[in-house]
């Protein structure tokens, strides 16, 4: 059920003791027509732009405020405050946990809210509101970027356990994706059946890795005995210069398809009885990745095993490209292990995430007979950077050995 306190609420305030053209600065600064008064930590009402507008700019906000006699609990469902407003003939209440203020809901808001279709069962909004939203952040000059998730064999379960454990994968999943939404910055939807979307204003590299280290790729639901996986895609948060006559909505449409290309590619690999990658288990695979230097030039060695074949490889160069020299290590004993596949590095970010562990994003080329794809993949490895790039590297040959299979390229 859809409670007020997933809306974005105001939540800039101001002090009493503030100046009147310090609050009407604020409140123009953030778009918004009231603002909350918070001294110490405590809510003392309101002041409003209009009211503001007819005072001395010099006078302190104490001399305007409006107190607000209601409050709400923000676990207060959205239909049971619109009521509250109608009855009580309400413009703003406060939304309180317990004795704190988590910020100011407005009627606009609320009108808003119920102008909008939402899924009964998670409480999300549909693909509808996305849109809207990606719209709306790409006309104000905001790049976005878009999260694609989709459950793995969701139908299986379906079949398997019955619909009742399907709804509640369908919850569990909705929940799991709530936890790492930021209210203020991104917007989560229930795309299909199955599907789910987060889109965000933050940056891209924030958002991956926040996705990477606050979620598992996996679930424990009751009445299922295994975990419920699910695979991932990413669009977005690349734009390196400003759009010029561009239709936003078309520009949503096609981020969200990218992601949803972006998350097929990344669905785990198994063999099936002719030995050709498909859809369905996840290939087991280790790489680990050493740099050495000597005397000015540099030697990347590396071990590769995917299912239990294994290979080493080592490249000797100069240290002008440490990240290249190991990506052609890790591509040799690759194409060692499965000699029809080619995977060659275009292009590769290593950061380290809050907990000091490396992270790689790697763009590469996979080729195969007559045809060749690219493929994007990220991978952490606590052996280090070279370690992350190798297993990014390994994950975009498979990826790309799936899309070429598909394009009946192999």
């Amino acid at each position: 059920m859809r409670t007020i306190g997933d809306l974005a609420l105001i939540k800039e305030s101001v002090s009493s003791l503030a100046t009147v053209s310090l609050a009407v600065r604020l409140m123009n600064e953030h778009g918004v027509r009231v603002m909350p008064v918070i001294d110490d930590g405590a809510f003392r009402g309101v002041v409003t732009r209009e009211r503001a507008l007819l005072s001395a700019p010099d006078a302190p906000v104490r001399d305007i405020i409006a107190t607000l006699v209601l409050d709400m609990p923000e676990s207060s469902p959205v239909r049971y405050a619109a009521r509250l407003f109608v009855e009580n003939g309400l413009d703003f209440v406060p939304v309180m946990r317990g004795d704190d203020f988590v910020g100011l809901l407005t009627a606009t808001q609320l009108l808003v809210e119920l102008g909008r279709s939402w899924d009964p069962m998670t409480g999300l909004s549909w693909s509808d509101r996305l849109r809207d939203w990606g719209s709306d952040a790409l006309d104000a000059g905001k790049e976005i970027t878009l999260v694609f998730f989709d459950l793995d064999g969701f139908g299986a379960y379906n079949k398997r356990h019955g619909h009742i454990v399907g709804d509640r994968i369908i919850k569990a999943m909705a929940q799991s994706l709530t936890r790492i939404a930021d209210s203020d910055r991104d917007i989560l939807v229930r795309y299909g059946g199955d599907e789910f979307v987060l889109g965000s204003v933050r940056p891209r590299i924030e958002v991956e890795a926040s996705v990477t280290h606050d979620l598992t790729g996996s679930l424990r639901v009751e009445g299922v005995a295994e975990d419920v996986t699910y695979s991932v895609g990413v669009s977005g948060g690349k734009r390196t210069r400003e759009r010029e006559r561009i239709h936003y909505a078309s520009t949503v449409d096609n981020l969200i398809n990218l992601a949803s290309r972006d998350c097929m590619a990344n669905k785990p690999l198994r063999s099936s009885p002719s030995g050709r990658p498909e859809t369905g288990q996840p290939v087991e695979r280790t790489c680990i990745v050493e740099v050495e230097r000597d005397n000015g030039t540099c030697t990347a060695m590396a071990s590769v095993s995917l299912s239990g074949t294994s290979a080493m490889a080592a490249v000797t160069g100069d240290s002008d490209d440490l990240l290249g020299l190991a990506a052609r290590a890790v591509s040799r004993a690759l194409n060692k292990i499965r000699p029809e596949i080619q995977a060659e590095l275009e292009d590769a970010v290593v950061y380290r995430r809050w907990d000091g562990r490396p992270v790689a994003i790697v763009d590469a080329v996979v080729s195969m007979r007559q045809g060749s794809v690219k493929v994007r993949s990220s991978a952490s490895s606590p052996d280090g950077v070279y370690s992350a790039l190798g297993d990014a590297l390994t994950d975009c040959l498979l990826k790309g050995a799936q899309d070429l299979v598909r394009s009946g390229l192999m």
